[in-house]
């Protein structure tokens, strides 16, 4: 079987693994189609670096450059777009991170966003109307140091990579704190630089690009260890990656951006492509 991929920003492959279909192995083969040319506004990019997709097929990319979300039907044509640089409620500076969180008994779909240049996690509704934010530039509980990645687990847990802490902060949907893990360091449970993050739907596991130690790091929804090298590879081993993406049969696709590859995994950790 031959399945043709269209991947919409450079550091992310959340879209990548939503589009595969489950079940993908190695007899598979992925086989490049054709790329979309940079586009006249208002479609043109800068430095996109985050992917997010709504049950319902919206597209959601943080085009960091623009300092915007833009939000694309599944077809590609751009429906909404929001934001502008600034500090206020709203505006964005480099967001690296989107995130999208279904609705549930006693919450409504939102979308999440790791605002990296403004310490912060800001909240909107799908349509792009603000409904909140949280967090600071700092070291203390619910402050950043750049955040790059962001998540959300089936309970409504927001998972955030807060980078420039080498660190991962855990907060319930309103934006309080429930706990933290990792130190700085290149030892089990120590990170350097995580940038992207990813919650796999079936059992909540938590994996993290720890892009400055070049590897992905498993863990429980309470930060405990699972493995600290999930999926090493043959060949050429990771360098740098800065996303990671869970797929809706538990594969784990990893953007090896020092690589300049995909890599792409089956649950247990081995090498599908």
């Amino acid at each position: 079987m031959v399945f043709s991929l269209r991947v919409v920003a450079v550091w992310s492959v959340a879209w990548l693994s939503l589009v595969l279909p489950p079940g993908a192995f190695a007899q598979d083969v992925f086989a490049f189609e054709s790329s979309v040319p940079a586009l006249a506004e208002p479609w043109h990019f800068d430095a996109p670096s985050g992917v997010a997709v709504s049950d319902g097929g919206l597209v959601f990319v943080a085009d960091t450059g623009r300092d915007r979300i833009r939000v694309f039907g599944a077809s590609g044509m751009l429906v909404a777009q929001w934001g502008g640089e600034g500090p206020l409620a709203g505006e964005f500076q480099s967001p690296s991170a989107v995130a999208w969180s279904r609705a549930g008994l006693d919450a409504p779909s939102r979308v999440y966003v790791a605002d990296t240049g403004n310490n912060r996690v800001q909240v909107f509704d799908p349509d792009g109307e603000f409904r909140g934010q949280w967090g600071s530039a700092g070291q203390g509980q619910g402050q950043f140091d750049s955040p790059r990645g962001i998540a959300v687990d089936n309970t409504g847990r927001v998972y955030v990579a807060d980078t420039g802490n080498d660190r991962i902060q855990v907060f319930d949907s309103d934006g309080n704190f429930v706990r933290a893990w990792g130190t700085s360091g290149n030892g089990d449970e120590m990170l350097d630089r995580p940038a992207g993050i990813s919650v796999r739907d079936a059992d909540n596991a938590i994996f993290v690009a720890d892009s400055g130690n070049n590897r992905i790091q498993q863990f429980s929804p309470d930060g405990v260890l699972v493995r600290s090298n999930f999926g090493a590879v043959t060949g050429p081993a990771y360098n740098g990656p800065m996303s990671v993406s869970a797929g809706a049969a538990g594969e784990i696709f990893v953007g090896d951006t020092g690589n300049d590859r995909v890599v792409a995994l089956s649950a247990e950790g081995v090498l599908i492509a």
